[in-house]
């Protein structure tokens, strides 16, 4: 009689590396140390990481600073052509309109800046110029509405407040704005003289 022959079944041998995992599609062409490589940005240099624009910026906010705000308005709006939809771009090209007295045209800058995103430090000035160009268009109760939000966001910073009074004033509501300065001029004084006044000086404020 036949004995069928039995199956020998040996172990397979282990391995003490794990499988290789499959490759994530969604990881392909992905830099390591960083985005998607097709997210950089076009207008960032790889080495320093400084956007290409920034260095002339830079010189132009100092030649305005040195009293050529005539001079560098072409020179912002040449950039702001090469480099559209830059924030920081926009900014300097409000605040120019606004040191060169034209006060329509910055508007729109300062919008777009204000929209496309800002550091804390500019979004403060932007917002103040945003809320003191509006006052000087007559569109005053937007221009309050501006200086209250920066009022919100940024309560360490008076300007705001300051600002903000010349718009009541605008509005006719003269009472108001006098006791919004005279309370700012409180919170903010370090003069001896006026510290020492502080409670009679918002005692009679209330009372206006």
């Amino acid at each position: 009689m036949h004995c069928p022959r039995r199956r020998s079944w040996r172990r397979q041998p282990t391995s003490n590396h794990p499988r290789p995992k499959p490759a994530n599609p969604a990881l392909a062409g992905r830099d390591p140390a960083g985005p998607p490589l097709a997210a950089k940005s076009c207008c960032m240099s790889p080495a320093s990481e400084i956007p290409h624009w920034k260095p002339e910026l830079d010189a132009i906010v100092g030649a305005r600073a040195h009293g050529q705000s005539q001079e560098i308005f072409p020179r912002l709006t040449a950039l702001d052509e090469r480099y559209p939809n830059v924030a920081e771009i926009n900014f300097q090209l409000a605040w120019t309109c606004d040191v060169l007295d034209r006060p329509a045209e910055a508007l729109p800058y300062y919008e777009k800046a204000i929209a496309l995103g800002l550091s804390p430090n500019e979004l403060s000035g932007a917002q103040l110029g945003l809320g003191s160009t509006l006052r000087l268009l007559g569109q005053l109760p937007r221009s309050a509405d501006v200086l209250r939000s920066g009022q919100l966001q940024f309560p360490a910073n008076p300007e705001f407040a300051i600002f903000l009074t010349l718009t009541l004033h605008a509005q006719g509501r003269q009472t108001e704005a006098l006791q919004l300065a005279l309370e700012t001029l409180c919170a903010t004084t370090e003069d001896p003289g006026l510290t020492a006044y502080q409670r009679a000086i918002r005692h009679a404020a209330a009372k206006l």
